[in-house]
């Protein structure tokens, strides 16, 4: 697929409405992890690292936080929706 290709895909996932999404079942030993990598710009990882540093937490569990929040909240998932299309 051309990146071409993947932008038109990309911009066509995002222009569907919100749907309501299912919270993430309570992990077990079998659950597989993967691996997402994500490129922040100064001023967004200025904000994970803040937070992570006030929580005393890594990074990932608040990223990981932010996902189990988003799938419980239509609420957040519509803002979040917003947002993402403004950054497309």
């Amino acid at each position: 697929m051309s990146p071409k290709d993947l932008r038109a895909r990309m911009q066509s996932v995002a222009a569907r409405p919100p749907q309501p999404i299912m919270p993430a079942e309570s992990p077990t030993t079998d659950t597989r992890t993967h691996r997402v990598t994500v490129d922040l710009d100064d001023h967004d990882y200025a904000i994970l690292r803040e937070v992570a540093y006030r929580w005393h937490v890594p990074g990932s569990a608040v990223l990981r936080g932010l996902l189990t929040e988003l799938g419980e909240d239509e609420d957040l998932a519509g803002r979040v929706q917003a947002r993402a299309k403004q950054r497309t």
